[in-house]
């Protein structure tokens, strides 16, 4: 088929489906063709909708007063690190870790990602200390050569409000002369844990890339690109959506991606302006033991090992109308709502 024929189908096909539907070709915003409108299917919501943000808030109970940690977000402030005769890199990402060894992590990149280049320092210390042992690396990619630089630096680091400072120091390249200075602050977002008590740890970030189209006939359809490491991989989906609780505002979406796979989605949805809001009850640890899940997220949230003895989640997904482009957000977070990847990071 030549470019001319495929042009003329592709009209033809626009003026059946806007004459079968008797939607406009526009978002998929449609016309009613009846009096009154089909409660399964609301105009109000009747849309292609683009995904803005996900939200995780999750319920913890620890059994010790901590502080939860948020390795997701970057600090506002920064740790500069300025390789000799190179460019400044900025380290916005900190976890520490107590126990026979105590240690500090800071990187460019957020904890467990597998984005390059990644400069990463870590401080080993003694308990109460001021000073430690450093060693800073650069890899470009992920072979297991890096670029080192070591010393002795002395620094500053709050368990109360998780931050770390250091002020003009520098560690040396064994191989060469090259220097890397150090100067800057790392503050991170934390949430104070009470024994005993179930408190709300939201984490916010943009994780996949979402488009859905809600059609007045009950079509659905679903397009998904998330970041695996460097790789994008897209899912498409069909299928049908209807609204099952008029009440409770309860819609279900029964979709079948372009694996084959079929799934059922009871979501609770509200609508609020432009902005349409999914939430789901999820149990964070379907699919692994008890001990697997709570010891996974002691990590992903800096808590003491063996600290978690209740573990609950609301996701929460909010798309805007379409504005005729899709948005390309990528991040390597936990893909609850569409895509293939969860939660749990291989070790």
């Amino acid at each position: 088929m030549n470019m001319k024929t495929l042009i003329q189908f592709l009209i033809l096909w626009a003026g059946v489906t806007l004459i079968v539907s008797s939607c406009s070709k526009t978002y998929y915003v449609c016309e009613p063709v009846a009096e009154e409108e089909d409660s399964r299917w609301p105009w109000d919501i009747t849309a292609q909708w683009n995904q803005e943000n996900v939200t995780f808030d999750f319920k913890i109970t620890s059994n010790v007063d901590q502080l939860a940690v948020d390795l997701t977000t970057p600090s506002e402030d920064s740790l500069v690190a300025q390789i000799s005769g190179g460019t400044a890199t900025s380290l916005r990402y900190l976890q520490a870790s107590s126990g026979n060894t105590n240690t500090i992590l800071a990187q460019n990149q957020s904890i467990g990602s597998e984005s390059y280049p990644l400069h990463e320092l870590v401080i080993v210390y003694d308990e109460g200390a001021d000073s430690g042992t450093a060693v800073y690396s650069v890899s470009e990619n992920d072979s297991v050569t890096s670029e080192d630089y070591s010393g002795f630096i002395g620094f500053t680091f709050s368990s109360l409000d998780y931050s770390l400072a250091l002020s003009e120091q520098i560690l040396y390249n064994p191989d060469s002369t090259q220097t890397v200075a150090l100067d800057g602050t790392i503050d991170i977002e934390t949430t104070q844990l009470i024994a005993g008590d179930s408190i709300s740890v939201s984490r916010s970030f943009p994780q996949t890339t979402t488009n859905i189209v809600l059609n007045p006939n009950g079509e659905y359809s679903r397009n998904t690109i998330e970041m695996i490491g460097d790789t994008e991989i897209e899912t498409i989906a069909d299928g049908s959506w209807e609204v099952t609780d008029t009440t409770a505002n309860i819609l279900t979406i029964i979709e079948t991606d372009d694996s084959g796979e079929t799934a059922t989605l009871i979501i609770n949805y509200t609508l609020e302006s432009n902005t349409l809001t999914f939430s789901q009850d999820i149990d964070p640890c379907d699919g692994f033991t008890e001990a697997e899940c709570f010891e996974q997220f002691e990590l992903d949230f800096g808590l003491a090992e063996n600290s978690i003895t209740e573990l609950s989640l609301t996701s929460t997904i909010a798309f805007t109308k379409s504005s005729g482009k899709r948005r390309h957000i990528g991040s390597k977070q936990p893909a609850y709502w569409f895509g293939k990847t969860n939660y749990f990071i291989d070790p």
